[in-house]
């Protein structure tokens, strides 16, 4: 994770060196990753583009996001900065694209991947404002909307009883929000 709470994408080498007073020692290499290489390849028209990273919970709860993401969708690493008292109020990725845990769509992102409509133009009712800055509430404005997006899944299991899903996201096309088309209209009748 970066120092501002993003997702980082990174290679870990660690090595093991037995010592001979039967003792080991792990010895680990830390440097950052260009791209999650653990995943199938996008299609031809998308492999060019920029790639950001989403992570969920098994039910579709946001864990964290690379930082493309604030720029492209509006979603800022603080979003996700769950406390106890806010367990129960997760961001659920259904929230913004509420066809993405129908069993037919994740079979598609897991194999071949799929263009999906993301709509983060109602988030900032769901969330805490106070945690951010008047700059971030800015920033996150200025970036939601309605986009055509090319996901693709991972779903990675860390342990027998925990799993997460992983998903790459290329941003494909933005629709016209209410707000942009408003600006439009008044522009055009000046």
């Amino acid at each position: 994770m970066t120092k501002e709470g993003y997702l980082q994408e990174v290679d870990l080498i660690v090595k093991v060196f037995p010592k001979v007073d039967e003792k080991i020692v792990f010895v680990g290499f830390v440097q950052r990753a260009p791209d999650f290489v653990d995943m199938e390849p996008p299609s031809a028209e998308f492999e060019r583009l920029d790639r950001h990273y989403l992570i969920t919970d098994i039910d579709g709860n946001i864990t964290n996001v690379t930082e493309g993401l604030l720029g492209e969708l509006g979603l800022h690493a603080k979003f996700f900065n769950y406390t106890d008292s806010i367990f129960q109020q997760m961001f659920n990725f259904k929230s913004i694209c509420p066809v993405i845990q129908d069993n037919s769509i994740q079979e598609s992102l897991e194999n071949e991947g799929k263009i999906l409509t993301i709509d983060t133009t109602g988030i900032l009712s769901n969330i805490e404002l106070e945690t951010l800055t008047s700059d971030e509430i800015v920033e996150v404005k200025s970036n939601l909307g309605r986009y055509d997006t090319y996901v693709q899944l991972k779903k990675l299991e860390i342990t027998g009883y925990v799993t997460v899903n992983i998903y790459r996201i290329i941003m494909s096309g933005k629709f016209a929000t209410t707000t942009d088309q408003n600006m439009h209209n008044s522009h055009n009748k000046a």
